[in-house]
């Protein structure tokens, strides 16, 4: 299959078996659904790959078979760390041909945000997102637009006072 990566996707062969039950995630499928995240990573690390994509996983069978990690994304950070030896931190992008969307908080509940949001996530998150626009979308001189948390950004703190106070 690594022979095809110049002119298709290939399917890559994993060790693990899946119960195979569309619609209904299953526990049993957890382990595989780590090796599949492993080998695209190893692939990428190895040479043999230039980028993981992933598509969106059922993440209770993960948490039912005893992942530790609020969602991939942060299993992402957590190989990256093991392989440089350096801390890391995990930005998720949604990218479009037109608009690229990257959430300040990620995994965690709405309810849950205002507490998480800081200045200094916000302004990490920027930078990083910045950064990578530039070094691997080709993006020249990025222009970051940042959402309020609040209707009409907290309406001068009629709506909320994380606006004014954090964004």
């Amino acid at each position: 299959a690594e022979r095809v990566f110049e002119r298709a996707l290939p399917v890559m062969p994993l060790a693990a078996r899946f119960v195979d039950d569309p619609g209904r995630p299953d526990p049993a499928n957890a382990a595989g659904i780590i090796e599949a995240i492993d080998r695209a990573v190893d692939d990428c690390l190895g040479g043999r790959a230039a980028a993981v994509v992933t598509c969106p996983i059922a993440k209770k069978p993960l948490y039912d078979a005893g992942f530790r990690f609020p969602g991939h994304t942060e299993y992402l950070a957590h190989l990256a760390t093991l392989h440089t030896g350096a801390q890391t931190m995990p930005v998720m992008m949604l990218a479009g041909p037109e608009l690229r969307t990257v959430p300040v908080t990620i995994h965690i509940a709405l309810r849950e945000v205002p507490e998480a949001l800081t200045t200094d996530l916000i302004v990490a998150t920027a930078r990083i997102t910045a950064a990578d626009l530039e070094y691997r979308f080709g993006v020249a001189k990025p222009r970051l637009a940042v959402a309020g948390l609040n209707p009409h950004a907290g309406e001068g703190g009629a709506m909320g006072a994380e606006d004014e106070r954090i964004i």
